[in-house]
């Protein structure tokens, strides 16, 4: 006799037939589950281009040079990727080369070795003013799949002063802000600071913020820290910090540049279309949220209906279309951030 604990009794079938001393068969059986809304993002781009030691300040007079040098790697590139310097200089001043005395020009293109891969550069970095003028150069450092990095460099001529007040100044992104840092040297005679901004800075410069100088400024070097909102028309920003003296003459620190990402278009783009048994959404999303999908009929029938978080970026939808059997023409709306996206879908 087979006794059926009372427990199992749900998750067990047993064929029984009458007169069969043989053995019982055993079929076990689970509840079926439904498979969970899948969201996936797409893999980002893993190479990275890393800079060291960038020099900011050049000194030098007309017909006269000075060279400094940085070091730049790259990790987790493909094999027999390369990586491309380029200077923007609208004066010739600034020349770029991976030799100490020779090789200089406006473009350096790092080659892999043998193997494939990309060893750390040492890139030298010449100033050669033709004149006794300020001059203001960018370097960006890019490849294919990998963010670029940008640094600028400033040449004076002898007779400007620098700012040595500063112990640094400091501009990073953060999400779609640009966060300042700096620390001032003592200084009784310092007014307030002044950070100024510009999309291209042989235009000049303008104020997009005042700070006032702390009250221990006068006897100990002072942390100052700063957030701002750029508009997103300009993606490339220049900046840099005045301090104004009592006697309203401003000292102005090294200009940083500071790279924002492109807005993104939120967009919502559904295929294949027509479909056979799969349906899915690839979603550009601007932020975080949550996407609601609806599906109809032309007859006005919902045949699906689900939610789905979305992260920040590129998204990549599975939707369940168990319910979409039949042939034809359908409705689907997707609602996301306060907009509606409407569109035709035809299942085969």
């Amino acid at each position: 006799m087979i006794r059926i604990l009372p427990f199992l009794r749900h998750l067990f079938y047993f064929p029984v037939l009458l007169g069969f001393t043989g053995t019982i068969a055993c079929l076990l059986s689970f509840p079926a589950q439904a498979a969970p809304n899948t969201v996936s993002r797409l893999p980002a781009a893993t190479p990275v281009i890393e800079i060291a030691s960038e020099p900011s300040q050049f000194l030098a007079a007309q017909g006269e040079e000075q060279t400094q040098f940085y070091v730049i790697y790259f990790n987790d590139f493909p094999p027999g990727q390369s990586g491309f310097i380029s200077v923007l200089d609208p004066s010739g001043s600034f020349t770029i080369s991976t030799q100490e005395t020779t090789g200089f020009g406006a473009t350096l293109e790092i080659k892999p070795n043998g193997d494939g891969s990309l060893d750390a550069v040492t890139v030298y970095i010449r100033y050669q003013p033709t004149d006794d003028q300020y001059h203001l150069a960018s370097l960006s450092h890019s490849s294919t799949g990998a963010e670029t990095q940008t640094f600028s460099v400033e040449g004076y001529p002898p007779l400007v002063p620098l700012p040595v007040q500063l112990v640094f100044f400091k501009a990073s992104r953060q999400s779609s802000s640009v966060v300042f840092d700096w620390r001032a040297a003592p200084d009784e005679d310092l007014s307030h600071f002044e950070l100024e901004a510009s999309s291209d800075p042989q235009q000049g410069f303008h104020t997009i913020g005042t700070l006032a100088c702390l009250p221990q400024h006068a006897l100990a070097e002072t942390d100052y820290h700063y957030v701002y909102q750029p508009p997103t028309k300009n993606p490339t920003m220049y900046y840099r910090l005045a301090q104004v003296y009592l006697n309203n003459a401003p000292l102005y620190s090294k200009i940083v540049v500071v790279e924002m990402p492109p807005v993104l278009k939120t967009s919502i783009l559904a295929y294949p279309t027509p479909f056979l048994t799969t349906l899915q959404l690839h979603v550009a999303a601007r932020e975080d949220a949550f996407l609601k999908v609806v599906v109809h009929t032309l007859h006005g029938e919902e045949v699906l209906s689900q939610t789905y978080r979305v992260l920040s970026g590129e998204n990549e939808i599975a939707l369940d279309t168990t319910r979409v059997y039949a042939r034809g023409i359908y409705l689907l709306t997707a609602a996301l951030s306060g907009s509606v996206y409407t569109c035709k879908v035809v299942k085969l």
